[in-house]
């Protein structure tokens, strides 16, 4: 039957939820949704843009016409006006109720509100940016069993949890069979904590908010984040970073035909033409589980960079990070062949 996968980021106790069979994961959108959960926006862009966002948080297309019907603009001008009469305090601890998929739309109401709230708005649209960035991200088996080296459980002082538990994959036997929470594998104590599903596909909608035990919202930007040009432009050295080893990868040269850049796409989303990007390569280094599945031929289930910490940023933050004496290691053409032997493997199909 083979075993299921998921990408979890354990200690934000959040998942992308279940990807199938490792094979199929690959070779769909799953991966490449990755990339605006790590792509940080240039220094550059920490200002507001001149448009909205509604296309962000609603799921439609950039180029969605989002100017309301007359009838619909006399409405929400009336509700608007009403809510105008309270002050500003209170439509400020309002806003703080909402996601920013309504917000934004609120803030396109009127200009008045707009004056109120787009602040507001762009604060909380920039503190959602690049959510897993620098946080240990597993590509988790659901045969995983064991933690990767360096990796801890943690039981957070929320849950509540018993001194011992059953493995929630099977009852236990006796008293002796069962576990203690701190010596489960971080998947294992995912499923008991129930995490935040972070959207399934890149249709779902774009901003996903949640409540967590003590950490109040949680907001995640949509892929459509990524065409926004002033945040992500293209031609400025996009590179995905292995923090914890200190590797780092051109997309230019992973989206090339010859492993040199030739033919490739300098944006962080960049596709090769078979599909894959810095999002599968991410994927397949961060595999773990206890079962080897065998397939796809060349994907180690434990992989060298599981439980490791990522981003993807502009080549001005690589050269920073060299100007302060940090050794980086490029892996940009070592990525290249680990990708084309995968998918030029005949057996994998891919």
């Amino acid at each position: 039957m083979g075993q299921y996968w998921e990408m979890i980021a354990h200690e934000r106790l959040e998942s992308r939820g279940n990807w199938g069979k490792l094979a199929e994961a690959l070779s769909g959108h799953e991966a490449f949704s990755l990339v605006c959960r790590l792509a940080v926006p240039v220094a550059a862009s920490r200002a507001p843009p001149a448009h909205g966002l509604p296309f962000l948080f609603s799921g439609s297309a950039p180029n969605h016409q989002t100017t309301p019907s007359t009838t619909s603009s006399t409405t929400a001008t009336t509700r608007a006006c009403s809510l105008l009469r309270v002050p500003p305090e209170i439509i400020l601890l309002i806003a703080d109720c909402l996601d920013l998929s309504p917000l934004c739309t609120l803030n396109s109401c009127c200009k008045a509100l707009t004056r109120i709230l787009r602040p507001h708005m762009y604060a909380r649209f920039h503190a959602s940016l690049a959510p897993w960035a620098n946080t240990p991200l597993i590509y988790a088996g659901c045969a995983m069993a064991s933690n990767p080296p360096g990796i801890v459980t943690r039981v957070p002082s929320w849950a509540g949890l018993p001194e011992k538990v059953e493995p929630y994959w099977r009852p236990a036997r006796d008293e002796s069979d069962m576990i203690r929470p701190a010596d489960m594998d971080v998947y294992t104590l995912m499923q008991y904590l129930d995490p935040t599903t972070v959207g399934r596909s890149l249709h779902a909608p774009g901003a996903v908010c949640r409540p967590r035990p003590g950490r109040g919202l949680v907001e995640f930007p949509g892929p459509n984040v990524l065409t926004l040009t002033r945040y992500y432009p293209a031609g400025r050295g996009w590179a995905l970073r292995n923090l914890t080893k200190k590797h780092y990868v051109y997309a230019v040269v992973l989206s090339s035909m010859d492993g040199c850049g030739g033919g490739g796409v300098d944006r962080p989303d960049a596709v090769h033409q078979y599909g894959f990007s810095l999002g599968t390569l991410v994927s397949i280094m961060t595999c773990w589980s206890d079962d080897d599945p065998g397939y796809p031929v060349g994907v180690k289930h434990q992989a060298d960079w599981a439980g490791d910490c990522f981003d993807i940023v502009a080549q001005e933050t690589l050269t920073a990070a060299a100007a302060a004496g940090e050794m980086w290691v490029d892996w940009s053409r070592e990525a290249w062949n680990l990708m084309m032997r995968i998918w030029d493997d005949e057996e994998n199909g891919l």
